[in-house]
């Protein structure tokens, strides 16, 4: 399995473009190879990956194809799954555009408004001329007020329009952004677990682990995956496989304390934030997450056609103070490496 582009160093303006070529062609050379379509979801993916810009999608990347080099599946499923690109972000984009429209409806009523300003100041400044001249007669008189009048009603008119512009705008605007809100707040969620998802999980894991070089959280990071998922998706089918999904996120859910967290990564696989750090505690809690997912009762939750029972494997990784995103990520995917090795249905703390 080739590994994704390697990641790089921006240099110079010219360098940089040179190297955004250069990356572009890799990335669509490794997606023709591996017959992966080039979606922009993954091609974004694997670009900014290359780049190096994100710690967060370095490791997914890199999740990824390591999940794809375990269960024999091709990498451009696991990649799908990994790439969040659901109805939330075409909901982001039209919202945008409606924005859009809206703050230009607004640009407009603004023009009209001062087109309006402008033409009475020109009129009161000509109803002020007319009244200096001497040589006006009375009837002239009357026609230049006649005129001021008609033009200040007209501005008064145009005040109110703008006032109403004003206020329809400031609903349209406040409904929009609140739109814009939850469409952010339902991206970052999974729609077959309803777990918070790698965009999710981006904020609060970089959060926790900068809190965690700065000594202010106890972190240990615990990567857990489905034992045989591929098997079972392929026995039974994807709706199987999504009923699974959703019942292993609900019992390592039930298995955490609060202020912990859950997340699906992607694919199989999960990741769960926990506070203990070292001894019994720690590994009553990894086998409380072990157990939970044993537990469940397959023939009850997705029905008597399915057999046997599921099992989990979980990587720990306890928090140094020289740890990076990355570093602690790798290695607790080392850690569960050797327990998906040493038999499955087990947890392994790392070294």
């Amino acid at each position: 399995m080739p590994a994704p582009v390697a990641t790089r160093t921006p240099g110079p303006p010219d360098a940089t473009l040179a190297m955004a070529q250069s990356i572009s062609a890799e990335v669509m050379g490794l997606l023709e190879r591996e017959m992966i379509p080039p979606t922009p979801p993954v091609y974004g993916l694997l670009f900014e990956h290359s780049l190096g810009a994100s710690p967060v999608t370095s490791a997914i990347v890199d999740g990824a194809v390591r999940q794809s080099e375990r269960s024999g599946r091709p990498l451009g499923e696991a990649l799908r799954d990994a790439t969040p690109w659901d109805g939330a972000t075409d909901t982001t984009l039209r919202l945008a555009a409606e924005l859009a429209m809206q703050l230009d409806r607004l640009g407009n009523s603004l023009d009209s408004a001062s087109a309006s300003a402008s033409e009475h100041r020109e009129a009161l400044l000509a109803t002020q001329q007319a009244l200096r001249d001497s040589g006006a007669g009375r009837d002239a008189l009357r026609s230049v007020v006649r005129t001021a009048a008609a033009q200040h009603d007209a501005l008064i008119r145009a005040k109110g329009l703008l006032r109403s512009a004003l206020s329809a705008a400031q609903a349209e605007l406040a409904a929009t952004r609140e739109q814009l809100a939850q469409a952010a707040r339902d991206s970052q969620l999974d729609a077959v677990t309803g777990l918070p998802n790698r965009l999710g999980a981006e904020d609060e894991l970089l959060t926790t682990v900068d809190k965690a070089r700065r000594g202010g959280a106890s972190l240990t990071l615990i990567l857990v995956d489905i034992d045989r998922f591929k098997v079972l998706n392929d026995s039974y089918g994807h709706q199987a496989g999504d009923r699974l999904l959703r019942e292993v996120g609900r019992a390592l859910t039930s298995s955490v304390r609060a202020g912990e967290r859950v997340f699906r990564f992607g694919g199989d696989e999960y990741v769960v934030i926990v506070h203990d750090t070292h001894g019994a505690k720690l590994e009553g809690t990894a086998e409380r997450l072990r157990r939970s997912v044993a537990d469940i009762d397959l023939a009850r939750c997705m029905g008597d056609a399915i057999v046997g029972n599921v099992t989990v494997s979980l990587g720990l990784a306890v928090f140094r103070p020289a740890d990076s995103f990355t570093s602690l990520f790798e290695r607790a995917d080392t850690a569960l490496y050797r327990a998906k090795h040493a038999g499955r249905n087990r947890w392994m703390i790392a070294d």
